[in-house]
């Protein structure tokens, strides 16, 4: 039987609650509102930030192996969080990614 790699992804949106009650609390409140910091909160992220917040998605897979970050990309009002047990190639069609997941339809809808 072949073993299946568990792969993850999360998107935080830089307009939601969620992120900037994060924000707040970890990295840095201005006075005269809330502007968030893309490269601090990825650094943050790669320090830990997901596991302290979302431990239930990022301690260990269903098989008990490890999960490691393995890729960080920030999009206009998105960042994109890969999470596995190890490197591995996505699917377009299967992604959450909304710019790799729309691509993937059109290549389709062209065919």
């Amino acid at each position: 039987m072949k073993n299946k790699t568990v792969q993850q992804e999360i998107l935080l949106s830089f307009r939601s609650h969620f992120l900037s009650m994060i924000y707040s609390d970890k990295c840095i409140t201005e006075p005269s509102g809330l502007c968030m910091d893309v490269e601090k909160i990825e650094e943050a992220c790669w320090n830990g930030l997901l596991k302290e917040v979302l431990p239930e998605i990022c301690n260990m897979s269903s098989s008990g192996r490890q999960m490691f970050i393995w890729g960080i990309r920030d999009y206009n009002s998105i960042m994109e969080i890969d999470i596995g047990e190890c490197p591995s190639a996505k699917d377009g069609y299967l992604c959450i990614d909304p710019y790799k997941f729309m691509a993937a339809r059109l290549k389709e809808f062209n065919n």
